[in-house]
């Protein structure tokens, strides 16, 4: 595996223990990340439904 990204060190340099654990928090952070994306489109669609609701009390 390559090294990580502003880090000087090679995943290999980790005992098993601790390259379970970071294989465990990128994980995570992957699952974490999908859920960000998830909550922003639907802050984008609820947004655009209240602002369409806006144009229609105006009318």
């Amino acid at each position: 595996m390559e090294p990580i990204q502003g880090n000087s060190f090679n995943i290999s340099d980790l005992t098993r223990e601790e390259q379970e654990l970071l294989r465990s928090i990128q994980e995570k952070k992957r699952q974490l990340l999908l859920e960000i994306q998830e909550l922003k489109k639907e802050i984008e669609d609820v947004t655009n439904e209240l602002e369409g609701m806006d144009i229609n009390d105006e009318s």
